[in-house]
């Protein structure tokens, strides 16, 4: 059994190709992704373990995406210090069978190897499931019912555990729809349509009242509605009840002046004024006068008798009959002194005609005016979740991973779209910092768990049987150097997240850069006379910075240090210099190095990042982020630049005021 390794890890490599061979497997090493490609993909191989992060322009998870593209089932099993969800799906989506993240024990490899290759050449299994008479076999898609075939679409074979579930409802729903044992047997279906036709419309009622934008539509419709019936009672008010009033006092006022008129004169004058009304013409249709006797028998007037029950000196409704027909008057009917009864009314049946009109007028208007509420609150409602549903579709989105979707802002500006954009600004901070986050991790993964892995193989290695007294004394030394450089590794993230916490702000206080240049010059001197480089000191001025003392000398170390690892050779001068520009000051340290290309230097100041040709020199890549986080700290900046030859590095600051 041939076995191909691409790792770029000697140390790594190592420990895993002993352990292969010990196990009876040939294994061919390639340290870069171009050789470990043209390999994977020119010849045959029982299975191929890869490395992600490969130096050169070749990746492993490109060497695993050719594999597949030329067609070879190759077991791949990808060994990374990545360890995060997203990059070990995004390694399996890419065409890898198994992923193994480091630090790593090798039993644990060698027993995923033995799977992949008895994975290669197994056969998948049947699966069928069963409920009553109903049969599903999911592999080759197909369903029967007493041994009858039954036409299902392909989404519902896509999740065979939910298809279980999804029968053993059904079931329960048609027996809870009161259907009978022979209706469940015949026609489920039937059964769970009447169910689910009920449950959606609960569903969506309980949808609809649980929506904010609905009840608010509805809360200005009820508004609505109540201010139509506030103005409906004043406008009744306003007619009939005034109409009425009015006929009131108008029959009083006549009745006192009949009764004034019998008190003054007699029977006959109070005949003669009843008749004369009745004949002037006006109200004729309407008007009510009439004397009876004691007995109730008529005198005169058109009133044909008066009902025994009727109240005196009060103003009542009543049927009567009125020239011969039968009316419905307001009658005021009042004893003489005489014995007598004088009677004044009037018809209503032109003033209930009204009431009839003005009440169907009101009802038509207030119909109208809840139709319009209704229709209103559900315009305002579709207008509300318009702008809702592209708030939470970009939400959905964002949720699904998709951190670039933005909620679309129109042309109109509005509290939506300014809220839209306050939102899109929030989203934009926070995709940099998940970037920020997710670069960091994956940095992290594989800087902390590459020497991890590589100390734990030094250590299981001679642990094996047969190490002799001086391996195990290198092994421990190794270790601990290793250990150690973890540990200035983590001082370096502290101290990046002190920076990056912006604690120590209140502390700051204006600080002569020139001092800090001194400082910092005289430490690396002998260092730099020891490599033969020459540090030259400008300082232009009295350049002055609001900050700590500490911080921006660390920050200076930190560039003079680049300066002399990676662009400092002997016969070269590395410049250190400060300088003031307006409101601003600036540290500036220029070596005469082979410099930053131009696409590279945006990536240098992230965590853990290195270029290539600086991955043989001591390091960690956390040296410019440390830069960069003291600069942000003092609301500052760090910018790099060519200096053909050379990179000058400049710290830009705030100049302190006096």
């Amino acid at each position: 059994m041939q076995c191909l390794l691409i790792e770029d890890d000697a140390d790594t490599a190592r420990y895993i190709s002993n352990g292969l061979k010990e196990a009876g497997v040939g294994v061919v090493w390639c340290r870069n992704g171009v050789d470990g490609l043209h390999l994977a993909t020119s010849e045959r191989w029982d299975v191929v373990i890869l490395d992600r992060m490969l130096p050169g322009d070749v990746e492993g998870l490109s060497i695993v995406q050719a594999i597949r593209t030329l067609g070879k089932t190759t077991p791949v099993l990808i060994l990374s210090a990545l360890a995060s969800l997203d990059e070990r799906v995004r390694g399996l989506h890419r065409g890898g069978d198994d992923y193994l993240t480091k630090p790593f024990a090798f039993s644990e490899l060698l027993a995923r190897v033995h799977a992949l290759l008895r994975r290669s050449g197994m056969k998948e299994d049947v699966s069928e499931l069963q409920i009553a008479d109903l049969k599903l076999d999911l592999r080759r898609r197909r369903a029967e019912r007493a041994n009858r075939p039954i036409a299902l679409q392909p989404r519902a074979f896509r999740r065979s555990g939910t298809i279980t579930l999804i029968l053993k409802r059904m079931q329960s729903m048609c027996r809870s729809a009161d259907c009978d044992k022979r209706s469940i047997r015949t026609s489920l279906r039937r059964c769970c349509i009447r169910y689910a036709a009920s449950a959606t419309c609960c569903a969506s009622m309980a949808r609809l009242l649980g929506s904010v934008a609905f009840r608010l539509a509805l809360g200005y419709g009820v508004l609505v509605v109540a201010t139509m019936a506030v103005i409906s009672a004043a406008l009744y008010f306003g007619t009939v009840v005034v109409i009425d009033r009015g006929i009131d006092a108008k029959l009083s006022k006549i009745s006192e002046q009949l009764i004034d008129r019998f008190e003054t004169g007699d029977v006959q004058t109070l005949q003669r004024r009843i008749q004369q009304l009745l004949s002037d013409g006006i109200d004729q249709e309407t008007e009510v006068y009439s004397l009876l006797d004691a007995n109730g028998r008529n005198i005169v007037g058109n009133l044909s008798a008066l009902s025994p029950r009727t109240p005196f000196d009060r103003l009542t409704d009543q049927m009567i009959v009125r020239d011969g027909q039968p009316s419905t008057s307001r009658l005021l009917p009042h004893r003489l002194s005489n014995g007598d009864v004088l009677v004044v009314g009037r018809d209503l049946h032109d003033v209930r005609e009204m009431e009839q009109l003005v009440v169907r007028a009101l009802l038509v208007g207030g119909v109208i005016a809840l139709l319009l509420a209704v229709g209103g609150a559900a315009l305002v409602r579709r207008q509300l979740e318009h702008r809702m549903a592209a708030i939470r579709h970009t939400a959905l989105e964002i949720e699904a991973g998709d951190l670039s979707r933005r909620i679309p802002l129109p042309d109109a500006d509005d509290e939506f779209t300014r809220l839209n954009r306050d939102i899109n600004r929030m989203l934009d901070r926070i995709q940099r910092l998940m970037e920020g986050v997710r670069d960091v991790s994956n940095a992290i993964a594989h800087d902390l768990r590459t020497p991890l892995g590589r100390i734990r193989s030094r250590l299981d290695e001679v642990l094996r049987p047969g190490a002799t007294t001086e391996q195990l004394r290198e092994a421990a030394g190794t270790s601990i150097r290793g250990i150690d450089e973890l540990i200035v590794i983590f001082d370096k993230l502290l101290q990046i997240a002190e920076a990056e916490s912006a604690t120590r702000r209140q502390c700051f206080q204006p600080v002569a850069l020139k001092d800090i240049i001194r400082d910092v010059v005289e430490l690396y001197d002998a260092t730099a006379e020891e490599n033969g480089v020459l540090i030259a000191v400008d300082v232009v001025g009295e350049p002055t910075a609001l900050g700590d003392k500490d911080l921006l000398a660390s920050a200076t170390a930190n560039l003079v240090d680049n300066a002399l690892k990676y662009g400092g050779s002997a016969a070269t001068t590395v410049r250190v210099g400060a300088r003031e520009d307006g409101e601003t000051v600036s540290i500036v340290v220029q070596d005469e190095g082979p410099g930053i290309a131009l696409e590279e230097r945006a990536k240098v100041v992230a965590r853990f990042y290195r270029l290539d040709r600086s991955r043989s020199l001591p390091g960690n890549g956390l040296g410019l982020a440390i830069v960069t986080a003291i600069s942000h700290l003092h609301s500052g900046s760090l910018s790099l630049e060519d200096a053909a030859p050379g990179l000058i590095a400049r710290i830009v600051l705030p100049r302190a005021t006096a």
